[in-house]
């Protein structure tokens, strides 16, 4: 019998990740699947995908599996999936004080924590995880991603953001996107970047080798949804793939957490309330919803439009071009 693979799935958030980790690694019987994992880190316990905040050196200090205690001597491949190793998208501002919620990171010099979460810093991570695995007795680590297109994925990021912004409207949203998408600090630092799919590719293929990267568009999954899972279960390897299908076919489940009232139109939260601070200055300039205009969504689009062609040349399967990347 061959060593197991460790599978990563790593979102990015907005694309079904729910759906994916509560539906369909939930009937999965033929590998170990572990929705966001926690361990255990000088005390605390942590999300797997926080540990890619810290230092990737955190991996070299990992002699032994941590999840070993839930797989031990199954000889089963594990499946982990969390969204947030992929990092996220800097707050729209003006967020209400005290509601943009920190990562659970503890304090420590020997974690060397880090705020960046980018395809750099994530590739990383990997390249030391995937020597850790090594040694913890995998064969081979693989990871899967699920490119969203950027326009329709800022805007649904935004929507569910919202709750935390004041004066959250179309204005604010236009605003936020142009500094994701033009802003040297908003692209490199507030995760503009994190949106090349391209670069993802390159460096995730460079750290666990360029057969263990697959990517597979939210798009098919909205248009197809048996197509899509037929093809995400095939990589897993998992034998019981039909019968997971036949199971999900015609059942809800994709648009749990979308807020998209037309094709351009999203559904703005209702805004939290932290302390007295709304009590005390009402929100007057709040909208109840944003649109992708036209003339954003071809910005947005041609920003990435190079990355998104580059990407579609080397994954012909993808089909980016017939779902409007470029």
């Amino acid at each position: 019998m061959s060593d197991p693979t460790l599978y990563i799935h790593v979102g990015p958030s907005k694309t079904a990740t729910t759906f994916l980790q509560r539906d369909v690694l939930g009937r999965i019987a033929s590998a170990e699947c572990l929705p966001v994992p926690e361990i255990e880190v000088e005390g605390r316990r942590l999300r797997f995908g926080d540990l890619f905040s810290l230092s990737p050196e955190f991996w070299r200090g990992l002699e032994t599996d941590p999840f070993a205690d839930r797989v031990r001597h199954s000889g089963r491949d594990v499946v982990i999936s969390d969204e947030r190793i992929c990092g996220g998208l800097v707050a729209p501002q003006p967020w209400i004080p005290g509601s943009v919620p920190g990562r659970g990171l503890p304090p420590s010099p020997r974690l060397h924590t880090h705020s960046r979460v980018d395809p750099y810093s994530v590739s990383s991570h990997f390249r030391e995880l995937r020597r850790a695995a090594d040694a913890w007795g995998y064969e081979r680590v693989r990871v899967l991603l699920t490119p969203r297109r950027q326009d329709t994925k800022l805007a649904s990021s935004y929507a569910q953001l919202s709750n935390r912004v004041r004066g959250a409207g179309q204005q604010n949203f236009e605003t936020w996107v142009r500094h994701l998408l033009h802003d040297a600090i908003g692209h490199n630092k507030g995760g503009g970047v994190n949106l090349d799919y391209s670069l993802w590719w390159r460096e995730l293929r460079t750290a666990v080798g360029t057969e263990n990267v697959f990517f597979l568009p939210f798009e098919l999954l909205r248009e197809d949804r048996a197509t899509f899972l037929r093809q995400w279960l095939g990589v897993l390897g998992v034998p019981e793939a039909d019968s997971i299908v036949d199971a999900l076919s015609g059942s809800e489940g994709t648009e749990k957490n979308v807020r998209s009232r037309s094709a351009d139109t999203w559904t703005l939260r209702t805004p939290i309330k932290k302390g007295r601070f709304l009590l005390r200055w009402p929100d007057f300039s709040r909208e109840s919803e944003i649109r992708l205009t036209e003339a954003l969504r071809a910005e947005i689009l041609a920003a990435y439009e190079e990355g998104n062609r580059s990407l579609d040349e080397r994954c012909s399967h993808l089909n980016l071009g017939e779902y409007g990347y470029y």
